[in-house]
This record gives C-alpha cells, sequence and structure tokens, in this order.
C-alpha cells in the first residue's frame, strides 16, 4: 500500500470512528434491546429472569426463558457495574465489539495478512452499516461474531500444531456461541465442516461433543419439569416464531431464499455487489493462502441459511467479519487489475452504508422524554401500559407492561388487536395508565371513546402522536 493510500485510509478510519462515537451518545432505542433489557433488570436485582413487559405472555412475569442467556447474563453484569439505564445496557455490545476487533487483530497476525490491512478491514468492518448499528444494540449478534473468530482461531492452531488442547478451546468457544443465542449453532456446524474438509474425523466427534454442552446454557434456572415446560411453550410462541420451523420444506426453502438477506435494501446489495465482486477477482490467492478461513465462513453462512427463521438481515453480522476480511485481502490485487469496477462498487458501497449510518448518527431519541413528561403526576407502583421505549425510564418505578406481550400473543392467534380485547386486557392485568405511541394507537384506531373505564387526559397531535389514558 502506498504512502499516500494508508494516509486516505487513515484518515477515513479516523473520520468514521469518530463520528461512530459522536452517533453513541443519544443513539435511538432499538425496539429488540428494550424488549431484552427489562428481564435482565429483573436478573441483576433479583437473580432470576423474568419480564414485566411480557405480562400475560406465557407466565413471563413469573419467569422468563430466552434463547439469548448467557448474552442477558453478561448484560446483567454491566447492569451491575454501571447501574440500570440504556448506555450500561447499550455497553454491553460496544464491549464485545472492542474484543471483535482484537480478535481480528489476531487473526492477521496469525495468518500472516499484511498487516496494513488491518486498517481497511477495521475502516470496512464499522462502515457496514449492521456493524454500525449492532455495535451499540443490545442484541447479541456482535458477541456470536466474536465467538465465531475466536472459535476459527483455535480450530487454526490446532490444524498448524496438531494439539488437542486448541480442540478443546474451540469447543468451548463454539459452546459459548451457542449459549449466547440458539443462532451460534451455525458456529459449531462452521467448524465441524471444516474440520470434515481437513480429513480430521476424530476431533471433529471431540470438538461437537464440547460445543453441544453450549445448550445446557439454556438450561440455567431450570429447577424442575414445569419450568421445561414453560420454556419450551415460551420459546415455541416467540413472536418470529412459526409454524414453519416444523415442517420439512421449510430448511431447504430457507437456503434457496438466503439471497433475500444479502439483496434485502440499498445497504445489503452495496455490500454485497462490492465485497462479492472483489472476492471473485481475489478468488485464487484466497483459495491459496486463506482456505480454510473461506471454507469456515462458507460454511458458516450456508447453516445460517438453514436454520434462521426468516431473512433478517442483523444475522449477517454473525459471519460478516470473514467476508469483510477475505473482501480486503482481496482488495489490492482487485483495485490494480479492475481499478474502475472496483472504485465505482466501493463508492456505492459507500453511500449505501452510510445513508443508514448517518441517521443513527444525527437522529437522536427523545421519545423516553416525551413519555415522562406524560406521566409526570402518576403515582409510583402504578400499573402502566405503553411503549417499550419507554422501558428504561418506567422500570422500575411504575410495574411496567408494553404492547409487545400482545404482539406476541396476536402473532400466534392468542389475542386479538382490537379495542375489545384490549379493554378486557386492560381489565384482567389492572393497568392504571395507557400511552399510546402512533403505531398502536393506530393498531387500536384509539380515540376519546375508546376506553369507557380510563379519561384521556392528553393528546399530543403530529406526525407521531401521543395518547395518555388514566384510570377513571
Amino acid at each position: 500500500m502506498s504512502k499516500a493510500a494508508r494516509n486516505t485510509v487513515l484518515w477515513t478510519l479516523l473520520v468514521t470512528v469518530v463520528l461512530f462515537v459522536f452517533s453513541l451518545f443519544g443513539r435511538r432505542i432499538h425496539v429488540d434491546e428494550a424488549v431484552l433489557a427489562e428481564p435482565t433488570y429483573w436478573l441483576a436485582t433479583n437473580g432470576f429472569l423474568r419480564s414485566e413487559g411480557l405480562r400475560g405472555w406465557q407466565l413471563a412475569e413469573e419467569h422468563f426463558f430466552f434463547t439469548h442467556k448467557l448474552y442477558l447474563y453478561a448484560g446483567s453484569l454491566f447492569v451491575k457495574l454501571f447501574g440500570w439505564g440504556v448506555y450500561s445496557i447499550k455497553a454491553t455490545s460496544l464491549f464485545y465489539f472492542m474484543s471483535l476487533l482484537v480478535a481480528w487483530k489476531f487473526v492477521f497476525k496469525r495468518l500472516q495478512a499484511p498487516a496494513e490491512l488491518f486498517l481497511v478491514f477495521g475502516l470496512l468492518l464499522l462502515t457496514n452499516a449492521h456493524i454500525y448499528e449492532l455495535a451499540f444494540v443490545y442484541r447479541p449478534e456482535i458477541a456470536v461474531a466474536l465467538f465465531a473468530t475466536v472459535t476459527y482461531l483455535f480450530l487454526n492452531e490446532f490444524l498448524k500444531q496438531g494439539r488437542g488442547i486448541f480442540i478443546a478451546l474451540a469447543g468451548m468457544t463454539a459452546a459459548l456461541a451457542i449459549g449466547h443465542h440458539l443462532n451460534g449453532v451455525v458456529v459449531p456446524g462452521a467448524a465441524c465442516v471444516l474440520l470434515l474438509f481437513r480429513r480430521k474425523f476424530v476431533p471433529m466427534l471431540a470438538f461437537g461433543c464440547i460445543a453441544a454442552l453450549g445448550f445446557l446454557f439454556h438450561l440455567l434456572e431450570v429447577k424442575n419439569m414445569a419450568d421445561i415446560t414453560m420454556m419450551v411453550n415460551q420459546f415455541k410462541n416467540m413472536q418470529d416464531i412459526g409454524t414453519g420451523h416444523f415442517s420439512f420444506w421449510h430448511y431447504p426453502l430457507n437456503i434457496l431464499n438466503e439471497q433475500q438477506r444479502f439483496l434485502h435494501s440499498p445497504k445489503e446489495i452495496a455490500f454485497s455487489l462490492f465485497s462479492f465482486t472483489v472476492i471473485y477477482f481475489g478468488r485464487k490467492q484466497i483459495w491459496a493462502k486463506y482456505k480454510d478461513l473461506a471454507v469456515y465462513a462458507i460454511a458458516g453462512s450456508l447453516w445460517l441459511a438453514l436454520i434462521a427463521h426468516g431473512k433478517d438481515t442483523k444475522y449477517l453480522t454473525l459471519f460478516l467479519p470473514f467476508i469483510v476480511f477475505l473482501t480486503t485481502v482481496s482488495l489490492p490485487a482487485a483495485f490494480t487489475a479492475h481499478r474502475k469496477v472496483v472504485a465505482v462498487l466501493a463508492v456505492l458501497f459507500l453511500v449505501g452504508q452510510w445513508q443508514s449510518n448517518l441517521d443513527f448518527t444525527f437522529n437522536k431519541e427523545s421519545r423516553p422524554q416525551r413519555y415522562s413528561e406524560l406521566v409526570a403526576d402518576l403515582p409510583e407502583g402504578s400499573h402502566l401500559l405503553g411503549p417499550v421505549y419507554f422501558v428504561f425510564d418506567a422500570v422500575p418505578k411504575y410495574r411496567y407492561q408494553t404492547f409487545i406481550s400482545y404482539q406476541f400473543q396476536a402473532s400466534h392467534k392468542h389475542f386479538e388487536m382490537t379495542a375489545e380485547g384490549l379493554n378486557a386486557a386492560l381489565d384482567q392485568h389492572d393497568i392504571n395508565a395507557v400511552i399510546f405511541d402512533k403505531e398502536f394507537g393506530e393498531r387500536f384506531q384509539v380515540n376519546e371513546n375508546s376506553f369507557p373505564k380510563f379519561s384521556l387526559v392528553k393528546h399530543i397531535q403530529g406526525s407521531d402522536p401521543l395518547w395518555y389514558f388514566v384510570r377513571k
């Protein structure tokens, strides 16, 4: 890399890091992290997972068994260390992201990839819209990507040295991937394919046995058969789990439709065009120098295509660093041989990512403050129903239930999203006050007379209307 190119990369990376750091302050609350944060609070406070937010859904208010078990335990440590709040919760993923960068520094060293390209790798990784977002969102995808990376590092050492300790360590980190998210099974799946590819049959069996212990993490807090029944029912009735998971055709069709994940929107299309074109140009170099990593990445992506529900693009993150690495090491040769093509695709990549990144950087969160102003006179301990984004300010001041509990029930036909159904639920759960945001106000077609046992205290109109009802 020339001095001019190195300086360009360095300054661009510096600007990207500054914008990323600025984006952390007032970063919008993601709906999923608000759902996950509230049971994390109870874990840190009471020692076990439960969810008032999901009250009425599969006894979650008594005990909440979830597929992100170890990640919520890690989050509870951050709550204990830094207190309950949106920043301490979000910082959990930031910690995993910083660890991910350190792990990839080791990958560059162990694979003897050009050290100067690590800056390019860091720039491409942080610029990717999914990494830019999820590095500060309380979800476990970044954590699983970290364990996928560390597992590969240990496998690489085993394949070089033949020492069994590295197979054991790889199995342990793969087990941690499963413990952080059930989708983490793609990590041992990828590892087994790599070991099969290298004809390491006995080590593969040993690795698989150790990695399978990761499922035991999901039995934490399970004490009897009633807990097992509750855990299974909660898993089967998750909003994003459908009956298709239990049919044979779901899985082959899942692979055939995987292009939907890579071509979902302009940011995925721009990433896919740039990365896979550059990788194609560098395929011979990749196969000569980084064959094992390529096999591991391809196998992991195929496992993800097979088992993941839907085509949610956030799951690209699990093996995205591997794709970025292969892109990075292919970039110098690809740019030399196909300068104009690579330059055009690089510009499209940057434009596609920053359309999203700038939104996360400058569109700051304001909803919780508006909700706090609405309920300023509501007594502590009141039973409040409202938008999930208020959870960080509402808990533990109120017994706070969110509309997500009804959304979960409605996804499996256990609740009808009607004013009549909600009126009955408000009585059932002894709700004292309700805040409707635009989404659920429109879903329930709210007006002043929708809830006869409640008085409309305030209706803030505009592009993002709010309704605030209090029981008479």
